[in-house]
């Protein structure tokens, strides 16, 4: 009867135990879940990050390589400007020393 009761004793405590890790795989395997899916969700969102923050750089370039363009053709178009009006100048200028030298002639005939 002894072994008997010593036998029940340690199949109940051998239950027991089996009872405590089945219970907490459970929690490791609810807990191991719950941590994929929390990291399936940032690399998604990072992911989501990326593509905008590629999508913002793309933009940023486009929109520099078109101000660079334009800076480009102003400035083309003020130099042209700039020797249009210094060949004026040079025009006038020699236009007056036309003048002035025909002036100084007049006044020594």
């Amino acid at each position: 009867e002894a072994a008997k009761q010593k036998d029940d004793h340690v199949q109940a405590a051998v239950e027991g135990i089996a009872e405590q890790m089945s219970q907490h795989l459970e929690k490791t395997l609810e807990t191991g879940t719950a941590l994929s899916a929390s990291i399936d969700g940032m690399s998604s969102a990072l992911g989501e990050y990326c593509a905008a923050h590629e999508r913002t750089m793309h933009s940023v370039q486009e929109r520099a390589g078109a101000f660079a363009r334009e800076c480009a053709r102003e400035r083309a178009e003020y130099r042209s400007l700039y020797e249009a009006a210094q060949r004026e100048q040079e025009a006038e200028r020699e236009a007056m020393q036309g003048h002035v030298l025909e002036a100084v002639r007049s006044s020594l005939e």
